[in-house]
């Protein structure tokens, strides 16, 4: 995606780039919002690219998660037109 800031190569921590960069996951998050609608219908938890399993990478933050598809930390209650369910 040309209007995403995307680093190809992962923080030493494996840690994927926007959830230590503050910079870089407001700047996607804002390419998600104008881009991909991402806004407040509550889905993002339940959507296969939600990713809760990189706990370390992502603090206490409950509802928390971290979107793979346009790589910023997002929220379980928010929503964006390229959620695609978790189910098969």
């Amino acid at each position: 995606m040309k209007t995403l800031k995307c680093i190809l190569q992962e923080a030493d921590n494996n840690c994927p780039p926007a959830t230590q960069d503050t910079k870089l996951n407001t700047a996607n998050k804002k390419a998600a919002a104008k881009d991909h609608e991402y806004g407040t219908a509550p889905n993002c938890g339940n959507c296969k690219h939600f990713n809760t399993s990189i706990k370390k990478c992502l603090g206490n933050a409950e509802g928390i998660g971290y979107c793979e598809a346009l790589q910023f930390k997002c929220s379980a209650a928010k929503w964006c037109n390229i959620w695609v369910s978790k189910r098969k």
